[in-house]
């Protein structure tokens, strides 16, 4: 999820993780995502941004984002806007 193709001005890593969550919102109506092994993602502005995104897509419906962090960092508490 960290390259970035200059060509065409997209993350593809980031686009594809994106792309795949609003499927899953607009066709099968998830109401929530879990993020395991989160402490493996090194960028906690991706988690951010997709958390954002996809409340953007579900609208109105309450939508829920739970990560597993281990071992537990206060850090990860911190709200970012996500």
């Amino acid at each position: 999820y960290q390259h970035y193709d200059p060509k065409y001005d997209v993350w593809p890593a980031r686009k594809y993780v994106g792309d795949s969550i609003r499927y899953l919102v607009q066709e099968f109506h998830i109401d929530g995502l879990r993020f395991d092994s989160a402490k493996q993602i090194q960028h906690f502005e991706f988690l951010t941004t997709i958390v954002k995104q996809t409340k953007e897509i579900a609208g109105e419906k309450p939508f829920y984002c739970v990560s597993e962090y281990l071992p537990d960092d206060p850090i990860v508490t911190i709200d970012r806007g996500g």
